[in-house]
């Protein structure tokens, strides 16, 4: 009787010892989660305004740094592209402060919204990371010279919303060419500026001053 009762003890010491190391391995935390296009001294050297990236970058790495774990262990980078799953990275976890990537070619058309997900072994979510990819365009400033907050109008759509408090405005092309921008807005006479895009990026400074109407 008394092997019989000491086997299912035995067992179940097993199984809570195994669940409580796995438990172990499985609770860190990614205290930095980064998508970058080059990684130096295992860090991550380019960061972009917004996550957004050209969609000509060809590769994107992600980056995240481990602290408060239990090696050995590892960590999951799932690369999601309009929400379907591309990539599944399976990353080891040698030490209790630890950096680790994955990487992505990226297509060109494959322009949109991007997340990555760092997952746990466990399953359980790390940190969710989102990005955009977009086609590569030309940037012009508009210094619009006018009283903030009120609505700036380009050729009928509002692209930039209010205008901030020293009256710069960002206008993206996605294609080269030359452009006449309509501007209107409320109480002002109306005003338009004639923009060059050249074939290479370019970040072009323009200024137009509206009048206020009388």
């Amino acid at each position: 009787m008394m092997k019989r009762k000491t086997l299912p003890f035995v067992l179940a010491l097993a199984f809570l010892s195994l669940t409580s190391l796995f438990a172990q391995t499985s609770n860190y935390e990614v205290t930095n989660a980064v998508v970058t296009t080059t990684i130096a001294n295992r860090m991550p050297e380019v960061q972009t305004a917004n996550n957004t990236f050209a969609s000509t970058v060809e590769r994107l790495f992600y980056f995240t740094k481990i602290e408060q774990a239990t090696p050995p262990t590892s960590i999951l980078h799932e690369w999601y592209w309009q929400g379907a799953l591309l990539a599944t990275v399976e990353l080891d976890v040698n030490s209790k402060a630890w950096r680790t990537w994955s990487s992505k070619r990226i297509m060109p058309h494959q322009t949109g919204r991007w997340t990555v997900i760092s997952k746990r072994p466990d399953g359980s979510t790390a940190q969710t990371t989102s990005f955009s990819l977009e086609h590569d365009a030309r940037t012009v400033e508009l210094e619009i010279q006018s009283t903030p907050g009120d609505a700036i109008v380009y050729d009928g759509s509002n692209i930039l919303g209010s205008t901030g408090e020293n009256g710069l405005n960002v206008v993206r092309f996605w294609e080269v060419g030359d452009y006449t921008l309509d501007i209107t807005k409320a109480g002002y006479e109306s005003g338009s500026v004639r923009i060059s895009v050249d074939e290479e990026p370019t970040r072009v400074h323009e200024m137009i001053t509206l009048k206020r109407q009388e």
